[in-house]
């Protein structure tokens, strides 16, 4: 296609998603998951929990039929957006301000359009939409400690405009800290971080093409007869995104969000315990590649697994498919 722009970002980060009930997801994603709070932003409904791997591993935003406005006056979510839950947007981590900056320049060259550019001030931040409506971040971290970051803007709007094109990039990786990942002693599940994600898409080849061109990942897992793939970055082993081609799109447009477990989660028992607290949940699997699907309180799938996203839709695939679309209907 001729939108070469070629992002190339190292990793999916974080999931960030619309809630019907910001502090009951945000207890779900404690009590069940096992992710920490770490900041808030009252003025726009927003909670973000991390265990350690970034930032946030997931962002929980209340809906609400008005638009979000953070620091001087930047709309963050325009009118009509975020009024059901579901996907707000994915969030792919560069490894330099350096090659976001590089990236957002081969994409205006090449017509990509961008829906905006934002100062977190922890990070910097390019957002587009794909083919199919779903909203990515590439963003790049620019402090040495966003835990400092947030202990030092506790309740504050923290995101505002950023003008790719003013200032000197950032040539230095500024990504800390990450581990050692936090593991919760409370929670049913041990998760580590939010390792990858599903999308539905409406045609697999053409998607394929915008996320190798555009996005700027690879081909690491084909299903040609179920029409799903993994897409990422080869060099590091990481398979972030799968890509499912789908006649009809759920509701939230999102088919899962993805989570590595700790080492040690016995997937069986963690079914049981989900079942007795009323959590729709089911393993998928075998011992060396096995996973735990399950819906959250707005009925968001979940994928988490203690394999690599690759090793997991190379062995089961379909079945993950499958068993998210028994959960759901």
């Amino acid at each position: 296609m001729e939108n070469i722009a070629r992002f190339r970002p190292w990793r999916l980060g974080h999931l960030n998603l619309f809630v019907s009930d910001v502090e009951q997801s945000a207890a779900f994603y404690r009590d069940i998951c096992g992710f920490r709070e770490v900041f808030r932003e009252p003025g726009i409904s927003m909670i973000f929990m991390s265990n350690g791997s970034s930032h946030h591993d997931v962002g929980l935003m209340e809906i609400s039929p008005a638009e979000r406005v953070g620091r001087d006056g930047h709309v963050q979510v325009k009118p009509g957006a975020g009024k059901t839950p579901g996907l707000n947007h994915l969030g792919l981590e560069m490894p330099t301000e350096v090659d976001l900056v590089k990236a957002y320049r081969r994409a205006k060259a090449q017509g990509v359009a961008i829906s905006r550019t934002t100062d977190h001030q922890m990070s910097h931040s390019v957002y587009v939409t794909d083919l199919n409506g779903h909203t990515l971040e590439f963003y790049a971290d620019v402090v040495d400690d966003w835990m400092e970051f947030y202990a030092a803007h506790r309740g504050e709007l923290i995101s505002g405009h950023w003008e790719p094109e003013s200032g000197t990039p950032l040539e230095k990786t500024k990504s800390g800290p990450r581990l050692p990942y936090y593991r919760s002693a409370s929670s049913i599940l041990a998760g580590r971080n939010t390792s990858f994600a599903g999308l539905p898409v409406k045609d697999l080849q053409s998607s394929l093409s915008y996320y190798q061109d555009v996005v700027g990942m690879e081909v690491l897992h084909i299903d040609a007869a179920s029409q799903i793939a993994v897409v990422g970055n080869k060099d590091r082993n990481r398979g972030d995104i799968c890509l499912v081609e789908r006649a009809v799109f759920p509701a939230s447009r999102l088919l899962f969000g993805g989570v590595r477990l700790h080492q040690g989660v016995d997937a069986i028992q963690a079914v049981r315990s989900l079942a007795a607290r009323k959590v729709q949940a089911a393993a998928v699997g075998s011992a060396d590649a096995m996973a735990i699907i399950m819906l959250d309180p707005d009925g968001i799938p979940l994928v988490l697994t203690t394999s690599t996203a690759t090793e997991l839709f190379k062995a089961h695939g379909r079945h993950v498919v499958q068993e998210i679309e028994r959960l759901s209907s």
